[in-house]
């Protein structure tokens, strides 16, 4: 929102916020911009101030009693005069990007994924100040950016694109990542306006707390760059990456340390005895009057009020409620010039009183000279432990890759003994080494190196409790899972649409739960026991319900729905046959022969022919259909001749062949009757555990649904390939959606995806069959 012509002094305001419902969101936005926009704001500090406090009142009237209370964060930023001001309620964060180098506020390390979800609702609001620079950009968003996009690629969409261009990639890339939701705001500054001067009638001060390291009086903010620590500055920026020109972590060298022997010498030599002449001259001489501050008391009472501080939390605004003092909207926090933010109230002017000196030194002198010396006695020490390597170690055990033998990485040294560090490089060498087989073709052998430098970041991680090196650890991570996952063709799937949403319970279990008829959609809902119907997305009709009454006959549970040319068909427990077609009322179809089925475990369809799998009578019934429906009586789709074994068996799927799916994650092929030679083979990593099956006539390949490793793997059955590797699916979303399919149903001609969870039914993109390895390295 861009201020009013007669009040353009207060620049420009940019709202984001996070948590919290939709209607809470919009009343929070809303409230900031009406308070600190009204014709009564006499400055840009105590209006914005004021605008973040009524706001958070406004969520808390706006909450609605039945909702849980959730973490509400937002930022609010005003642009005037070439000036960024920024009003801060954590989990939201703002970026800076100036020079290609990002800020960040509040510091990424402070928070992580946990406690976000945990946030309590009494965040203090935290006030902060910046000159900005012509090409400045500016990056409000909440925090899902954070945890799914790297610095290089924020900054990379930060300085190539427009400021529209970069929101529509970052939200896109967090959403492919399995963010739930991604709020961002970009604001490229191309030009800036000389600041205008703080009006000299506002000298109220608002009670803010000083940051640590705040700047001097005077001093403006300016990019800090990367430091071994971290600090707690007003921006800042990422950790900085402790790497080597070479990519590696390095330590100092003999050499370097050696160097630095100079400097402690010269401190030993100069310093010790300055402190030394001065503390001795302190204890035998007396010198003139000088002068020192005020006492606090006196300081108070020269500043009135300033020295009080009255900075009411989000927790109190939300504890006043409607009848308290503090409730009232109209009342904000006595206001004062932003300039004010972190520095000394006294700004270094305080009158200044006489004192005689003291006769012996004081404590403070005291103990800087001792803390000098241990500092210097430590520095010494540590200087001459660490310069050499250590005794000679032995040699190190070897591994064999494709004949070759190459040094095993790990060393003779125990992992709890090494520092992060080490645990990093290694790491990282087995990476490359991994990268450099992949040339060979030895899949197997790349995995194994990729898991060995996965275990090594891991323990790095371990062992870095300060997240010294976090970034550096979650980077080399990030990288062995993009290799582990290109090696094993693991596709991310995000949903296109979701079709239907079922109650928390879910819709249990049953043999066959979906179907999927031209552009209809069939599940059984088994906790109502109805038949549920979608012919467009989020608008189910029943279609058919357990006690119903269809040509005399009452509908029983319904255990399976198949789709054929003709119609779809329902099969319910006592294995009653319904018709469901369109615009017409369930028909009864008649069946023949069922007294012979024992313990049928899935139904499928070829022809409009019906087949039922049943391990327990070891049979797979065929049926032929008929005007009336299935009235001959079964055939045994398998060859009398050839003894096969059914038991065990959990599924079926036909294109022509039958394919069958055993409980030990095998499948048989069958054509015309009798098996023919098929097998599964080079999936790497985990074991198969698959649950369904699927495949059709038009289909070049098998899908195998595995809830167990929360995915779907797709085996080619085409001749002179049968059974082979092709790729793997997995949800991309931050839910495990994947780790309950009931439901797979394949269009490769539409390429479309249907998977039915246990309370939701969402349809994917098939993607385009494109697997290359070759960019491994890069």
């Amino acid at each position: 929102m861009r201020a009013p012509h007669a009040r353009a002094d207060l620049g420009d305001l940019y709202v984001v916020a996070q948590g919290g419902s939709d209607r809470q969101g919009q009343a929070f936005a809303h409230t900031v911009a009406s308070t600190y926009f009204q014709p009564e704001t006499d400055g840009i500090t105590s209006a914005l101030l004021a605008a973040m406090h009524q706001a958070s009142y406004a969520v808390v009237v706006e909450a609605s009693p039945s909702e849980e209370p959730t973490a509400l964060g937002a930022t609010s930023v005003v642009i005037a005069n070439g000036v960024l001001y920024v009003a801060q309620i954590t989990p939201t964060q703002l970026y800076i990007l100036r020079d290609s180098a990002i800020n960040a506020l509040p510091d990424q390390s402070e928070f992580d994924k946990d406690r976000e979800s945990s946030l309590d609702i009494d965040q203090e609001v935290d006030l902060f100040r910046a000159t900005l620079q012509a090409g400045d950009c500016l990056l409000l968003t909440s925090t899902d950016l954070r945890h799914e996009l790297t610095e290089r690629e924020i900054r990379g969409m930060l300085i190539h694109r427009s400021a529209q261009e970069a929101a529509h990639d970052m939200c896109a890339l967090v959403a492919q990542r399995g963010g739930r939701r991604c709020e961002v705001v970009v604001v490229q500054i191309e030009s800036i306006e000389s600041p205008a001067p703080v009006p000299a009638e506002n000298t109220a001060h608002a009670p803010l707390e000083r940051p640590t390291n705040a700047p001097l009086p005077g001093d403006e903010w300016e990019p800090r760059q990367p430091q071994e620590s971290a600090t707690s500055d007003q921006f800042t920026r990422y950790p900085s990456t402790r790497l080597g020109p070479d990519g590696l972590l390095r330590q100092r060298t003999l050499i370097q340390r050696l160097t630095s022997l100079p400097i402690t010498l010269l401190t030993l030599v100069v310093v010790l005895p300055v402190v030394a002449v001065r503390a001795i001259s302190q204890v035998f001489f007396r010198g003139d009057n000088r002068t020192h501050r005020t006492s606090i008391p006196e300081l108070k009472q020269e500043t009135g009020d300033h020295l009080d501080d009255d900075w009411s939390t989000l927790r109190d605004l939300r504890a006043s409620g409607p009848g308290s003092p503090h409730s009232n909207p109209r009342s904000p926090p006595p206001p004062r010039p932003l300039d004010h933010v972190g520095v000394d109230i006294s700004g270094g002017r305080a009158q200044l009183l006489a004192r005689r000196r003291r006769t012996f030194p004081g404590p403070g002198t005291l103990l800087f000279g001792l803390s000098l010396v241990l500092l210097i006695v430590m520095a010494v020490v540590l200087v001459l432990r660490n310069s050499g390597d250590g005794p000679g170690e032995p040699s190190a055990p070897s591994t064999a890759i494709n004949g070759t033998v190459t040094p095993d990485p790990w060393g003779p040294k125990t992992p709890e003994t090494l520092p992060a560090t080490e645990f990093i490089t290694r790491s990282q060498e087995i990476y490359r080494e991994a990268m450099a087989t992949i040339s060979s073709g030895n899949r197997a052998a790349t995995l194994l190196l990729l898991g060995k430098a996965k275990d090594l970041a891991n323990e790095a991680k371990s062992v870095d409790p300060a997240r010294q090196y976090a970034p550096d650890i979650k980077q080399l991570l990030d990288d062995i899972e993009r290799a582990e996952e290109l090696l094993n063709r693991v596709t991310k799937l995000v949903p296109s649409s979701t079709i239907g949403e079922f109650d928390s319970v879910g819709i249990g279990t049953a043999l066959e739960p979906l179907a999927v008829r031209l552009n209809a959609k069939f599940v059984i809902d088994s906790v109502s026991g109805r038949v549920l119907s979608y012919a467009a997305a989020r608008q189910g009709a029943t279609a058919l319900r357990k006690g119903d009454v269809v040509s005399s006959v009452t509908v029983t549970d319904p255990v399976a729905v198949i789709d054929r040319s003709l119609s779809t068909i329902v099969v319910d427990a006592r294995f009653n046959i319904f018709s469901i077609e369109d615009d017409q009322n369930p028909r009864l179809l008649r069946i023949t022969g069922i007294e012979e089925w024992e313990d049928p475990v899935a139904f499928d369809n070829f022809n409009n022919n019906l087949y039922v799998l049943d391990p327990s009578a070891n049979m797979i019934f065929k049926y032929q259909w008929t005007a009336g429906g299935y009235e001959l009586g079964p055939t045994s789709y398998l060859d009398p001749r050839e003894a096969v074994l059914l038991s065990g068996a959990i599924d079926i799927a036909i294109d022509g062949d039958v394919f069958v799916l055993f409980a030990d994650s095998t499948v048989r092929r069958f054509s015309g009757g009798s098996e023919v030679s098929f097998s599964l083979s080079g999936l790497e990593g985990d074991s198969l555990r698959p649950t369904q099956i699927f495949t059709d006539v038009d289909s070049e390949s098998l899908y195998l649904a595995d809830p167990e490793n929360e995915r779907i793997v797709e085996f080619d059955k085409k001749e002179g390939s049968e059974g082979t590797f092709i790729r793997q699916f997995t949800y991309a979303g931050s839910d495990d959606f994947f780790g309950d399919i009931l439901g797979l149903w394949v269009s490769e001609i539409d390429s479309r995806l249907i998977v039915l969870g246990k309370d939701k039914l969402r349809q994917f993109v098939l993607p385009e069959l494109t697997v290359d390895t070759a960019d491994l390295g890069a």
